[in-house]
């Protein structure tokens, strides 16, 4: 059960879903607030909800732009991700074999797309159906406009009522039941036709009431509050809301009445308008006298205990704040699977024996002179080595899954030398590493599954043909790879072809402007490509086997991760774009999208203690 609920938790981390927890989080604290001031003004209530809704408006854009802030959900297993990582805890996990993996999106994937697109498509069709009356209501505005007639006579009582209230026009209308406000630029006051048998003094109490609506612009912020509620109607605490406002906005011009009549005249005027009002308006508006909240209405009006008036700058100041910060901490908030990295005991893990580690005092990072090998019989070296790469090496993940990484371990390059008591594979090598990282950088890590945005590399044809500059691979490079690793722990290499140029025909180059790639997997091409780019790149190509790629284009310098041109750089000036030369020369395109990623979070990392 409990499995079952942590997991539901780790799904709300999934953007648009975190959203609803977040405003059932954010309606829940309005709703109670204004239940707290219930002996309040209305009009504070009112600026709490509006408030409220402000910030539904504004929880998508903080949540996308925000830095994440991760709420721990442990104890459970997460989801697949779409890129695993090898862990410490799990040293009978190897290296995942990509090429042994379809290349299409896994079942996960699948299922998890099929799920997003039909809860967007039920989410749309009842947006589009919830937001149909407001879309109605400019036309519908002017239709009631049209057929109704300027009333000289409520002019002048509004005037005498309010002298600056000069661009106010007062319409009646023989088909409306009850008095209204609307308009933004041309603000209107719309009474029934049995207006002009009214009373003057009634005739003023509704004058009052509508054109405190005006003042307050509630009904732009009603239309407002009214299209957000159709973006959430699938969620009651939504519209409950949105009915409160309503009748809050109306509580808060009966007090503005309130000031200059008495409350029994009023309260009777209310309830002879309610009873003949006999059905709801088609637009969205704010009637003076609606049925569904008079009784709430009447009472306020007769409590003579209730606390009335305007709000002031100071207290709408302070909620408006208040909201801001509701934003601030609100949005970045992720419910996030979090399992902490625990090194194995000694007899289920493979360690290094002897480690020698110096920090090279290089000024620069020469690539010529930067190397990491597993050497035969256990020996682990590396030279001027950056402390980032070597992580990534060791836990098997793209740039981009490394985060809260302190900018030291970029700079700083370190020479190591580590032997191990016997042969290691990639697999227990890597574990090994990790413990020494573990034991001398003093490194914690957890991980977590975050939404981020990635690429997809896909075929660009629909007809499945690929580019002049891709073809199938006569040599299976994964094999031979597979192998010469085993070498590396003692087994025998197998010798790479050469290519008639003389370059190795399992040759994956990555230069300023040019990627030179022989017998690799679709998997491993796209893996390459991401550290072009700023974002992980997933194979959904739908290959299999090994291609030989010669891809060429102009770098962007402001998202190219390689440096500065060398070896292998294009001399044709004019060669395309990256994303240009991906489809004219392969035949494959990349589509952004957003997935969940697993990704690592360094807890602590340290200068490493001495030899």
């Amino acid at each position: 059960m409990m499995n079952t609920v942590a997991q539901a938790a780790l799904t709300l981390s999934a953007f648009p879903l975190s959203i609803v927890a977040k405003t059932t989080l954010i309606l829940l604290v309005a709703l109670l607030a204004v239940r707290v001031t219930r002996p309040a003004a209305a009009s504070l209530r009112h600026l709490i909800l509006v408030a409220a809704f402000a910030v539904l408006a504004a929880l998508p854009m903080a949540e996308r732009l925000g830095p994440a802030i991760g709420i721990p959900v442990a104890g459970f297993a997460p989801a697949p991700p779409l890129l695993p990582i090898t862990r410490v805890e799990t040293p009978a996990r190897a290296v995942p074999d990509r090429s042994a993996r379809a290349p299409r999106a896994s079942a996960f994937d699948a299922a998890l797309w099929s799920r997003k697109q039909l809860l967007l498509t039920a989410w749309g069709f009842g947006a589009f159906v919830a937001l149909v009356p407001v879309l109605l209501t400019p036309w519908r505005l002017r239709q009631l406009r049209a057929r109704s007639r300027r009333w000289n006579h409520g002019d002048q009582l509004l005037r005498t009522v309010d002298p600056t209230a000069h661009r106010v026009a007062v319409f009646v209308h023989d088909e409306q039941t009850a008095p209204l406000a609307c308009g933004i630029a041309r603000p209107a006051i719309l009474l029934p036709a049995a207006a002009t048998e009214w009373s003057d003094a009634d005739v003023q109490r509704a004058l009052v009431h509508e054109l405190e609506h005006v003042r307050r612009g509630d009904w732009p912020v009603y239309v407002a509050t009214r299209i957000m509620s159709a973006l959430y109607w699938f969620h009651p605490l939504v519209w409950i809301a949105w009915r409160r406002l309503g009748l809050e906005a109306e509580r808060a011009c009966d007090d503005a009445v309130l000031r200059g009549s008495e409350p029994t005249a009023y309260a009777q005027q209310l309830v002879t308008l309610a009873r003949e009002r006999w059905r709801p308006s088609a637009i969205p508006v704010l009637s003076m006298a609606g049925r569904s909240d008079l009784s709430a209405r009447v009472a306020a009006v007769l409590d003579e205990t209730q606390m009335r008036g305007r709000l002031g700058r100071a207290r709408a100041a302070v909620i408006l704040a208040a909201a801001g910060v509701l934003v601030a901490a609100v949005g970045p908030l992720r419910a996030q699977s979090t399992l902490p990295i625990v090194v194995a005991p000694l007899a289920n893990a493979p360690a290094f024996d002897v480690v020698s580690i110096r920090e090279n005092k290089s000024p620069v990072l020469d690539p010529e002179d930067s190397s990491i090998a597993l050497m035969p019989g256990g020996r682990f070296v590396t030279t001027n080595w950056p402390l980032r790469l070597l992580i990534l090496g060791a836990f098997a993940l793209q740039p981009q899954q490394l985060v809260d990484a302190p900018a030291w371990i970029d700079m700083v390059r370190y020479d190591i030398s580590a032997t191990a008591p016997g042969p290691l594979t990639p697999a227990s090598s890597q574990l090994a590493i990790q413990r020494m990282l573990a034991d001398r950088f003093g490194l914690a890590v957890h991980t977590e599954t975050r939404e981020l945005p990635i690429f997809a590399l896909t075929v660009a044809r629909d007809d499945g043909r690929l580019g002049p500059k891709i073809k199938k691979s006569d040599v299976d490079c994964d094999a031979i790879t597979k192998a010469n690793m085993q070498a590396r722990g003692g087994g025998p290499p197998i010798e790479v072809p050469q290519l008639p140029d003389g370059r190795s025909a399992c040759l994956f180059s990555q230069r300023f402007g040019r990627v030179l790639a022989g017998g690799t997997t679709m998997a491993n091409f796209a893996q390459g490509l991401s550290r072009i780019h700023s974002r992980i790149i997933h194979d959904r190509t739908g290959l299999t086997g090994g291609f030989d790629i010669d891809l060429e284009f102009t770098p962007d310098p402001t998202i190219y991760r390689d440096g500065a041109p060398g070896p292998g750089a294009p001399l044709d000036p004019n060669a395309p774009t990256f994303f240009t030369a991906l489809v004219e020369q392969l035949g494959l395109k990349l589509e952004p999208i957003r997935a969940p990623v697993e990704v690592l979070v360094i807890d602590r990392v340290e200068r490493p203690t001495g030899n």
